[in-house]
C-alpha cells in the first residue's frame, strides 16, 4: 500500500483518501495518475491511499495499513473512497460493509453494483456517493448503475450522477476533476454541519 501526505505538516486531522485500484492492481500507476489531480483540487489536508492488489493485500491487510498511518498522522474518523472499473467494485463494497467510516464514495463504471442494503441503514445514509457510467458502456451496466442509484436514494443517500462520453476502459481527466471537487463539496458539508 503506497501512502503520500499531500499536507504532512498540517495541524489539522488528514482525511485519508483511498484509491481503489483496478482490475491490473497497480496502485503506483494509480498514483502516478491521481496525485497531479488531488494536489491541485483537493482544499482539504488529505492522505492519499493507494491500495496493491495481491495475493498478500486485501481489506484486512489496508485497514491496518490505515491504523498503522494512525499512529504517524491525526486521521479524520472517516475517510473518502474512490474507485473505477473493478476498483468501483471493491470501494462499493468496502462503503457497503462500512459505512460508519466512508464519508463519500466515488464509483465509476463498476463491474458489478452491489445490492445497497446493509445492517446499518442510518449510517449509510450519512454517506454521500457519486456513481456514473460512460456514455459507451454496455446498456445493461448502465441499467445496473441507475438501480444502484435509486437504491440508494431509497436508504437516505445523497447520490450524484456522472456519465462522460467513452466507456469503461479509459477514465477521462474531467471525471477525475470531477470526483475531488465532489469530495471538495463533501468535505465543506461535514464542517459545515460540525460548526
Amino acid at each position: 500500500m503506497l501512502i503520500h501526505p499531500l499536507t504532512p505538516l498540517s495541524a489539522s486531522p488528514l482525511t485519508p483518501v483511498v484509491f481503489m485500484p483496478g482490475l491490473n492492481g497497480d496502485g503506483a500507476a494509480t498514483l502516478a495518475r491521481v496525485k497531479r489531480v488531488a494536489e491541485a483540487l483537493l482544499t482539504f489536508p488529505t492522505l492519499l491511499v493507494f491500495p496493491e492488489v495481491g495475493t498478500a493485500e486485501s481489506p484486512e491487510v489496508w485497514a491496518a495499513t490505515l491504523a498503522k498511518a494512525a499512529q504517524d498522522h491525526t486521521l479524520t474518523d472517516r475517510g473518502l473512497v474512490f474507485g473505477h472499473n473493478h476498483g468501483a467494485d471493491q470501494a462499493c463494497q468496502f462503503t457497503l460493509d462500512h459505512p460508519g467510516d466512508v464519508a463519500a464514495c466515488v464509483a465509476l463504471s463498476a463491474e458489478v453494483w452491489a445490492d445497497p442494503t446493509v445492517e446499518d441503514p442510518q449510517r449509510l445514509s450519512e454517506t454521500a456517493w457519486m456513481i456514473g457510467c460512460g456514455e459507451s458502456d454496455t446498456a445493461e451496466r448502465i441499467r445496473a448503475a441507475q438501480a444502484f442509484q435509486v437504491g440508494l436514494a431509497e436508504r437516505g443517500c445523497r447520490v450524484d450522477l456522472l456519465d462522460w462520453e467513452g466507456g469503461h476502459d479509459e477514465l477521462p481527466h474531467h471525471t477525475l476533476e470531477n470526483a475531488m471537487y465532489f469530495f471538495n463539496e463533501t468535505q465543506n458539508a461535514l464542517h459545515r454541519s460540525a460548526a
